[in-house]
């Protein structure tokens, strides 16, 4: 059959290409349409050359696209002209390998930028001709770096991708590492304050022992409009945190609109204000689901009822560790695991209570 410069599929929306063959890649440009607006190239076995001349046409055939997906084509395949020219982009997601660095500018503010990439350190390096304001970023990474280069490569993105307007912040990673060089301080997060739109922080997969209370404070502090907040919650630490009960009040009072919470802290010492009112007064009524990490704990019920005083909607704690990314087991961990077990039991009794009594504990 004979192609023309015609669309195939002049009404085509959406184009999802997965799995295929590489002869297929001189196909792809006969079903660009004009009205195409979302574009997932998905993997491949081999990568030709055709590829990205496809590519480079996109803001000719394709100049509508909002949304481009590209997480499975490397960043040494890709040209300065392929993503040029697309003013309605809202959504892209680039895998960046190599040291082959490439422009990126957008017209616009993107509404969530996805890159993924072997470490952070790359995607800052790689970024260094970019300005990409958007909304919404997620980082992917499959190793850690020390935490001074986290730092170093998120004041590389500063003003390049970190932006005025910024409102989420999200930093995943396939592989961690326990060195204390690795624990996040009080300056690893410094690029990030002045951000004070954002709304979603996370740091789940990263160690936080180093942050005691007032570090935590200032930091979160300077985010009030946060609703949503991940530190450190996914794994079992070797190192014990610093932060403690009177930190998790602190990101509470500090953050009203909090809806969702994941910290590791120290809760072997309540160290309350008062008996009557554990965290002095502070209520969230937002937050039913508490991530905990592993936190150190001595006495269940103690914390069950200190957790409920500024956390009286609160239905489940959660230990979080990645699926397949479990690391060994130690009698320490055991121990943690059953007894935040208990506290979810006496939590539930509680709500029970309160349920049938009609009074909140």
């Amino acid at each position: 059959m004979g192609l023309t410069s015609k669309p195939l599929l002049p009404n085509l929306r959406e184009l999802y290409c997965t799995e295929y063959n590489s002869d297929l890649h001189a196909c792809v440009r006969y079903v660009l349409s004009p009205d195409l607006i979302c574009f997932r190239l998905g993997c491949t076995l081999e990568w030709t050359n055709v590829m990205p001349s496809v590519l480079s046409g996109l803001s000719k055939h394709s100049p509508r696209l909002k949304v481009i997906n590209l997480i499975d084509m490397p960043s040494d395949r890709i040209t300065e002209l392929t993503l040029r020219e697309l003013h309605h982009l809202q959504d892209v997601w680039l895998t960046l390998v190599g040291d082959k660095a490439f422009q990126f500018r957008s017209a616009s503010t993107l509404n969530v930028l996805r890159i993924s990439s072997s470490t952070l350190t790359l995607i800052g390096d790689m970024a260094e001709q970019w300005v990409v304001p958007c909304k919404r970023l997620k980082l992917y990474s499959n190793v850690s770096v020390t935490a001074l280069a986290v730092e170093r490569a998120l004041c590389e993105l500063n003003n390049r991708i970190l932006c005025d307007g910024l409102e989420e912040f999200q930093h995943d990673l396939s592989r961690i590492r326990n060195p204390i060089d690795h624990a996040f301080s009080f300056r690893t997060f410094t690029p990030l304050m002045r951000f004070s739109s954002l709304k979603v922080v996370e740091f789940a997969p990263f160690c936080m022992s180093l942050l005691d209370d007032d570090a935590l404070g200032s930091i979160v502090k300077s985010w009030p409009r946060l609703e949503r907040l991940y530190l450190g919650n996914r794994f079992f630490w070797e190192i014990p945190p610093r932060v403690t009960f009177q930190g998790l009040v602190t990101v509470l009072s500090s953050c009203p609109n909090l809806r969702e919470l994941g910290l590791v802290f120290d809760a072997t010492t309540l160290d309350l204000r008062t008996d009557e009112k554990p965290g002095g007064g502070v209520c969230n009524t937002n937050i039913t689901k508490l991530h905990v990490g592993f936190s150190p704990i001595e006495q269940p019920q103690k914390v069950a009822i200190a957790i409920l005083a500024i956390l009286p909607c609160l239905t489940n704690i959660f230990l979080d560790i990645e699926p397949g990314h479990e690391m060994p087991r130690s009698l320490d961990r055991d121990v943690r695991e059953a007894k935040w077990g208990e506290v979810t039991k006496y939590i539930s009794f509680y709500n029970l209570i309160m349920k049938q009594e009609g009074f909140r504990v």
